[in-house]
C-alpha cells in the first residue's frame, strides 16, 4: 500500500538523528528546514553537521548511541553506520511510538522522507514508499522547474484576503467566488505583475464584491 503523505508541524520540535556521516547530513539539512529542534548523537560528525552546530542549529551529543537518548523526540532518525545501532534505535523508538526512520531499511521505517519542493509556507512531498527513492528526486526536479519562485509570496498575499472576504462579504458563495476569482488571477498574473500590483487588483476586485 501507499504511505499517507501526513505533513506534521515540526518547528522548534526536538528531532534526533543517530549517525553523523554524509547520510546523516542529509537528514539534519531537511529537517532543518522546516524549523526543527536538531540534537545529533554520534562520535564524530560531517563537516556539514559540524558547521551546524557552530552555528547553533544543532545540538551535538559526542558519543555513542545509548537507550534514553530519544526521549523528548516527536522525531528519531537512525543513520549510524552500524546496523546493530540503528536496530536499537528502531527497538527504542517502537517502544515509545517515536516515529521513525532507519537509513536504507524500509523495512524498519515508520516513515519516509520525501522528495520537498518549498516556496515559503507552499509545500509539495514527493515519494515512492521507500521503493525507488531516486525516482521521487528526479519527480521534484521536474516540479520544481514548473513552479514559480514567488509561489509562496502570493500564498501569503492570498492568505491575507480570506478574514477580509469573511468580513466583508456576507454570502457564502460570493465569498467563495471572490477567493476562487483572486486565485485564478494570482496564478496567471505573478510572474508578470509584482505583488504591490496584485495586492491593489484584489481590492480593487474585493469592493466590486462587498456588500
Amino acid at each position: 500500500m501507499p504511505l499517507f503523505p501526513l505533513f506534521i508541524d515540526l518547528n522548534g520540535k526536538k528531532c534526533v538523528v543517530i549517525g553523523g556521516g554524509a547520510v546523516a547530513a542529509r537528514k539534519v539539512r531537511a529537517l532543518l528546514r522546516f524549523g526543527a529542534r536538531l540534537t545529533v548523537v554520534s562520535p564524530e560528525v560531517a563537516p556539514g553537521i559540524a558547521e551546524c552546530e557552530k552555528e547553533g542549529r544543532v545540538t551535538h551529543i559526542k558519543r555513542e548511541y545509548a537507550d534514553g537518548d530519544l526521549e523528548g523526540a516527536v522525531v528519531a532518525i537512525a543513520a549510524s553506520s552500524d546496523a546493530g545501532v540503528n536496530a536499537e534505535v528502531f527497538k527504542e523508538a517502537s517502544k515509545m511510538g517515536i516515529p521513525v526512520n532507519v537509513a536504507d531499511d524500509p523495512g524498519k521505517c515508520s516513515f519516509v522522507f520525501p522528495s520537498t519542493v518549498v516556496r515559503g509556507e507552499f509545500s509539495i512531498g514527493i515519494a515512492t514508499s521507500g521503493l525507488f527513492p531516486a525516482l521521487s528526486r528526479r519527480v521534484r526536479e521536474i516540479i520544481d522547474g514548473n513552479i514559480p519562485e514567488n509561489l509562496g509570496i502570493l500564498l501569503e498575499l492570498l492568505a491575507g484576503f480570506r478574514p477580509l472576504a469573511a468580513l466583508k462579504i456576507k454570502d457564502p458563495q460570493k465569498r467563495t467566488d471572490f477567493l476562487e476569482k483572486i486565485l485564478d488571477e494570482g496564478l496567471k498574473s505573478s510572474n508578470k505583475a509584482g505583488m504591490d500590483e496584485l495586492r491593489r487588483k484584489f481590492e480593487n476586485m474585493l469592493e466590486e464584491y462587498r456588500e
